[in-house]
């Protein structure tokens, strides 16, 4: 199911939460964090992979996008549980040029609803955004786990 341009619901959810809800699956998602995805799929014209349990040949990740609850992935507190947290990666972008893009675009980022990135010295082959609460802000809050 097409939920933007480039993007398809499954690529959010895991393939449990697929199985179960089907199309209903967007609706433990933020939908500022499918906005924030494809803005960095335009940006970057290449591939933005999140989850792609679907594809047979791959099939390597499902919990980049929406952790449901008894998921023991991540933090318990985790803006992945809230649907509001994607773990990306770029097809032929190092996770550092990635970062390095958002970062120059910040300000079309958070006009989309992002609020927060990780260090990329703790994630090296991956770039997480969200979209969480942080109150009034003005420049992205980096994080580091």
């Amino acid at each position: 199911m097409k939920i933007s341009t480039d993007f398809d619901i499954r690529e959010f959810v895991p393939e449990a939460t697929w199985q179960k809800h089907g199309r209903k699956s967007i609706r433990f998602i933020d939908p500022k964090i499918i906005k924030i995805a494809q803005h960095l799929r335009d940006l970057t014209n290449a591939p933005v992979v999140i989850n792609n349990w679907d594809n047979y040949s791959v099939k390597k990740y499902q919990f980049s996008g929406y952790r449901p609850p008894g998921t023991s992935i991540g933090a318990k507190e985790s803006q992945h549980r809230f649907g509001r947290a994607i773990d990306v990666k770029v097809g032929g972008m190092k996770t550092r040029d990635v970062y390095n893009l958002v970062m120059a675009h910040s300000n079309e980022f958070m006009k989309l609803g992002l609020t927060t990135i990780e260090d990329v010295e703790f994630t090296p082959t991956w770039l997480h955004l969200d979209c969480r609460n942080i109150g009034a802000k003005t420049e992205l809050l980096i994080i580091k786990p």
